[in-house]
């Protein structure tokens, strides 16, 4: 191996570069088509010749080392002190043969005529998706913007090899510096590391051992900052890696070479920055400036190296032992493992949570790392165990395979941990065991057949539990029984649907039936259900009373505002007034020869039936289409919608439609992204059911919208009688007035301000031209911009909004909107000044309503129309947050069909792990349906309508495109 000498380093590869040299031809496709030294190839659309080909010190598997022909790489051809071979800095780098194609074969994207190499409006090439198909991505700078071309497999797992992997006979007589510290210092720098909300901070350290961990703290030093001082400077060497001790930092990059230093990221408490420059021997990409009087935990470079990155090369080695020990990839070379290793995720469960269940829809295939679990297959007589699994085996296959719904569910029976691979990696990567595992497929029983099975084993055989167990050909019934699954909840978060009633956990409910006694299992079942409901019944009974009591308060009292407003706006358009405020638009038969009851509808259905005959009310204007969209989608109406049925659907652009689940709508493209992985965003919006003969549409809608980098998405709540009206003339309105802005893309603040303001005034006149009566109709709304590296939200009303992380180390909630309610005291005193009343109707629920009048009875001091109540705002609470290019956030806007009964929090818990592992669209399905659980349990057969957007980003999708939209088909 290398000494430290330099200069017996450059000599050692000096003889690995001659030696591959020999053997590769002239610099054109060898005979057998492999790669040659000296070939003129493309990585990522980057243009370079081979100068390597080979193994290294630096990781496993052979690599390929390439001399750009522009300063896009990160290297001189060097690595830990190691000359592979030599070039320009900055103009070499390394990737896998993967990734690397011969420059003659550069394709044609057969969407749109151009070529992978794709430029923005600048002339900037930048990361085309077909070159993010085959493995590529931009790695990012100390602010996270990007820096080079390497292998995107390596973007998270494997930061540290371009640094240059740890070099074994260096370690022997190293010891990293000691720096002094209280016990309490000690305790302090823990906690931050531990605690940090910082996603480079949880992949830097978390594959530290506990003493591993022990040596970093011991190695940083800490030290003090002023005000205004520059701790990096763009173009300079690093030397350490900063830790935020206390006070903040303003990270300032260049978006373009041609630009100027522009502010990227706030960094505080937690947070690091400067890691870049020590893992791949670059000059700072950043300047960072102490905007306060601060301090920070400094590690040197060469500690950082030889502690943090040898314990991430450690880490990965494990992972490749455990996949050369599952039977399943006993036939893969070093360099598939190696592949396989990179690309795989983890995710730890609890005792009996579902890994998977029966009928979801998802595609992800399972390696059982630690534990045991139990597949279970339901039917009409409950759920049957049908195997185990031990350490080493696994499941999902058949979903991945066939593209169908799990055929069964699989039950964590204590701690476990998963690998999982997706769909479009195993196809990649594994396609050649297909056929195997189809094979073995054949094997599974159905669910007649366990149940016929587990009747005539007269005794149990045993399982075995040594660690890398084969997966079992036969289904066995280790512990024979039958679940009640008519109680059954998951561990993910459906809770009892009463607030305050008292949960009870899945195994609790559970019941182990004798299967030897055949002739009384249905007898079991039956007595087992009934036990069970009777104590849970027993049990929720105060609480139900309690509920079904507060519940009618509030169901009458709704009624009543309800009558008050239909009967104003019925009364609206007379025979007098009616003629005129007709529009010249109007079809003719309307303003000719229709029945009297369609002229002058004396009922809130006929008035709803007689808009529909109104193009211009119930059709997309023209005059609000943005024409430079790249997607652009909202809810249409449509007349007889029932409870629980998907919104009709108005899509625009250049998005390619797909081809999804039989129950999904999927839309695709490829475009510009300030972000490192993909953005994933889902839509449910479904009819609710405000009485058994309720005649409006759903009232709810949405929005999405692409342009360029820049997404904008929205949910808009319509209440009263025109509420459905209201919420589809805003989601178009909305951002048609935002992206004609002249703050656009300058000033977020003002541009959505003023945005909001503008539909109002598009509203009212809009009311006026069409006879709309908009008193007691109107709309919540919520809007998201996401420019990085900044989200902006702006909202009115109870449509709220979330951003979380959903990073396996940190799932959290980041912020939230704030309902506006008129108990707030800010806004009770608005309202009263401008000659409203606000009344406490119940305990802590309170209305607004025209000075000595029942009428309207607003439940929220800042809407869309409501002009009935003075002093109701249209001008949105705004607030802003930076993200980062690799965070792993997502964001969710919904209407108080969600938020009525799952707060912020909670809502967190039941979606972060779900969206990890079954995705945007399934998330929201999951949402939903515990959502409607709460509605039926504290409101019985009234439930409102339920509408959510999810944004997803960096999601970890390999697909043709970095933006896919999937929404619940009408």
């Amino acid at each position: 191996g290398p000494s430290d000498s330099g200069g017996s380093s450059k000599r050692f590869s000096a003889v690995l570069r001659e030696t591959h040299r020999s053997n590769s031809g002239s610099g054109q496709l060898s005979a057998n088509g492999k790669l040659s030294i000296g070939q003129e190839v493309t990585v990522a659309d980057y243009n370079g010749t081979i100068r390597y080909l080979g193994t290294t010190q630096f990781a496993t598997g052979k690599w390929v080392g390439v001399e750009l022909e522009g300063p896009f790489g990160k290297n001189s051809g060097s690595v830990q002190d190691i000359e592979y071979f030599t070039c320009e800095p900055m103009h070499g780098v390394f990737v896998r043969e993967a990734v690397v194609k011969p420059r003659f074969t550069t394709s044609v994207n057969s969407g749109n005529g151009n070529t992978e190499s794709e430029q923005d409006e600048h002339g900037n090439k930048r990361l085309s998706n077909a070159s993010l198909e085959s493995g590529t991505t931009g790695m990012d700078s100390d602010d996270g913007e990007p820096e080079m071309v390497v292998e995107r497999v390596l973007t998270e797992r494997r930061k540290g090899i371009l640094a240059g992997g740890v070099d074994p006979s260096k370690l022997a007589h190293w010891q990293p510096p000691l720096y002094p510290k209280s016990d309490e210092e000690r305790r302090q720098l823990m906690d931050l590391v531990r605690n940090s909300h910082d996603s480079k901070i949880q992949i830097l350290f978390r594959c530290l051992t506990a003493e591993g961990f022990e040596r970093i703290v011991d190695a940083v030093f800490s030290k003090p900052v002023d005000a205004h001082e520059k701790v990096i400077e763009i173009g300079d060497t690093g030397d350490f890696l900063y830790i935020v001790k206390t006070g903040k930092f303003d990270i300032l990059a260049k978006r373009r070479e041609d630009e100027q230093l522009v502010k990227v990221f706030e960094a505080c408490a937690g947070y690091a920055f400067g890691e870049l420059a020590l893992l791949y021997n670059a000059p700072r990409s950043a300047t960072v400036v102490a905007t306060q009087a601060s301090e920070v935990w400094c590690l040197d470079r060469e500690t950082f190296r030889r502690l943090v990155v040898q314990s991430s090369q450690e880490h990965f080695r494990e992972k490749c032992d455990f996949l050369r020990r599952c039977d399943i990839f006993n036939g893969l070379d070093e360099e598939k493992i190696a592949a396989l290793a990179e690309v795989l995720e983890e995710e730890d469960f609890v005792t009996d949570e579902a890994i998977i269940s029966q009928g979801d829809r998802d595609s992800k295939m399972y390696i059982l790392r630690r534990g045991e679990a139990a597949a279970c297959i339901k039917g009409d007589r409950g759920e049957v165990e049908v195997m185990r699994y031990g350490q080493g085996g696994y499941f999902g296959e058949i979903a991945l395979l066939h593209n169908t719904p799990r055929k069964a569910s699989v039950h964590s029976l204590g701690p476990s941990t998963c690998f999982y691979i997706t769909q479009d990696t195993f196809h990649r990567l594994l396609g050649h065991l297909q056929d195997d595992i189809k094979r073995e497929i054949g094997t599974y029983r159905d669910y007649a057949e366990a149940i016929t099975f587990a009747h005539a084993a007269p005794k149990q055989p045993e399982v075995d539990s040594s660690p890398m167990a084969k997966r079992p050909t036969a289904l066995l019934v280790p512990q024979s029984r039958i679940r009640d699954i008519s109680f059954d909840e998951s561990v993910e978060g459906d809770e009892v649907m009463a607030r305050n009633a008292k949960r009870v956990g899945k195994s609790s409910r559970s019941r182990t039936l004798d299967w030897s006694n055949s002739q009384e299992i249905a007898a079991d079942v039956e007595e087992a259900l009934r036990q069970i409901q009777e104590e849970e019944e027993a049990e929720a009974t105060a609480a139900a009373e309690a509920e079904a009591e507060a519940a009618a308060s509030a169901v009458a009292a709704d009624a009543a505002v309800a009558a008050a407003a239909a009967a104003a706006a019925t009364a609206v358009e007379t025979p007098q007034n009616a003629s005129t405020q007709k529009s010249e638009e109007e079809p003719e038969e309307i303003q000719a020869g229709q029945p009297s009851v369609d002229r002058d509808p004396s009922t809130l259905a006929q008035k709803v039936a007689q808009d529909f005959r109104r193009p211009q009310l119930v059709e997309p204007t023209a005059d609000f289409i943005i024409n430079r969209q790249d997607f652009g989608m909202f809810g249409g109406l449509r007349p007889g919608e029932k409870f629980a049925v998907n919104k009709a659907i108005v899509a625009r652009g250049r998005a390619k439609q797909k081809c999804g689940d039989s129950a999904d709508v999927v839309y695709s493209w490829n475009g510009p992204c300030w972000l490192k992985g993909c953005t994933n965003i889902a839509v449910l919006c479904q009819k609710g059911q405000k009485s058994p003969d309720d005649p409006t549409p759903n009232q709810d809608n949405y929005f999405v919208l692409q342009l360029d980098t820049v997404g904008i998405y929205g949910v808009c709540d319509g209440h009263g009688p025109f509420g459905h009206l209201v919420s589809f003339r805003l989601v178009q309105t909305l951002p048609h007035f935002l992206t004609a802005n002249k703050h656009f893309g300058q000033d977020w603040a003002s541009a959505m301000k003023e945005a909001f303001l503008s539909a109002q005034q598009d509203l009212l006149d809009f009311g006026s031209k069409h006879g709309i009566n908009l008193e007691a109709s109107g709309a919540a709304g919520s809007m998201l911009v996401f420019d990085g590296p900044c989200v902006h939200i702006a909202h009115i009303g109870d449509a709220g909004a979330l951003v979380a992380s959903w990073n396996r180390h940190q799932s959290r909630l980041i912020c939230s909107t704030k309902d506006h309610k008129p108990q707030d005291p800010e806004e009770r005193m608005r309202l009263e000044a401008a000659g409203s009343e606000v009344r406490e109707v119940d305990p802590e629920h309170f209305r607004i309503y025209q000075a000595g009048s029942v009428f309207p009875g607003l439940t929220m001091s800042r809407a869309f129309g409501d002009t009935a109540c003075a002093g109701v705002l249209q001008e949105p609470s705004y607030q802003k947050l930076f993200m980062q290019p690799e965070d792993e956030f997502y964001a969710i806007i919904a209407s108080d069909g969600i938020w009525e009964f799952i707060d912020y929090e909670k809502a967190v818990e039941l979606s972060a792990k779900k969206l990890r592992l079954k995705g945007p669209i399934e998330t929201l399905g999951f949402l939903t349906q515990a959502s409607r659980k709460r509605w039926a349990y504290c409101c019985g057969d009234y439930c409102d309508d339920i509408t959510a957007v999810l944004i997803q980003w960096n999601a970890k999708d390999k697909s043709d495109d970095n933006y896919r939209v999937t929404i619940a088909a009408p």
